[in-house]
This record gives structure tokens, sequence and C-alpha cells, in this order.
């Protein structure tokens, strides 16, 4: 049998799994209830409030995460920048593999973020068509 400060750790992460997996399946986390979470989860909805106080509380620590996980892919990308060719090249790499590894993670940052759109204040002029060829003086 498990010591009761690791079998409490694992009921938290399978809380935390099991509204991932929800989300995954297409729901935003704003329409999961408790009981599903909890019943996903294989606990019943009242074990919920022995590791959060409530959903926000476990939107917050699942935020939390997906912080954590950028932070430790920007050391990453800095560590390898040069190994792998350069700032850009490193970044786009460790980041696509990072997001293929944290799937779960991503996907819950990507459906519960918002990003504003702002429309330009006016419309940029099409771009001239120019040569690169430079004429012989006249």
């Amino acid at each position: 049998m498990l010591p009761r400060a690791e079998q409490k750790q694992q009921t938290r992460l399978a809380l935390m799994d099991a509204a991932r997996h929800l989300m995954e399946c297409g729901r935003g986390f704003g329409s999961l209830s408790l009981r599903e979470v909890a019943k996903t989860a294989g606990i019943v909805p009242t074990g919920f409030y022995r590791h959060f106080a409530d959903m926000d509380q476990l939107g917050l620590v699942l935020v939390s995460e997906v912080g954590q996980t950028f932070r430790a892919t920007i050391r990453l990308v800095r560590h390898n920048e040069f190994v792998m060719g350069g700032i850009i090249d490193a970044s786009v790499r460790i980041f696509l593999d990072v997001v293929s590894a944290n799937r779960s993670q991503f996907l819950f940052w990507l459906a519960n973020s918002t990003v504003a759109v702002l429309p330009c204040a006016k419309p940029s002029p099409p771009c001239a068509k120019t040569s690169l060829a430079t004429s012989p003086p006249t």
C-alpha cells in the first residue's frame, strides 16, 4: 500500500489528467463539471474537495502547469541554440517536440485562451513590384 501523501498526490494528478482527457475530446474547461471530472478520475465528487477548493483552483493549477512547461522549453532553447543551428531553428524544433510530448496541456491552453485580433487602423498599401536588377547609369 502506498503512503498516504503519495496516494493523495496520485489522486490529485488523476483529477488533472481527467480534466485534460475530457478537454482532449473537444470540450472547453468551462463546460466541465466537478462531478464528471471526479467520475473520470475514479473518485466520488466529494473527494474532489480534498485536492482542490473548486474547479477554478483546478483550472489555475492546469494553467500553472502549462506555464512551467513553457519556461522549461525556453531554458532548453537557450541551452541548445548553438548546437541546433541558431535560436530560430532551436526554438521551432524544441517547441514542436514539447507540444507533441505535452499535447493535452497545449490543447487546454489553446482551447481556453482568448486571442484578440485587432483590425488595422488603415489598410497597408499593396507591395510595389521592384526589380532587384540595377539600371545602368544614364
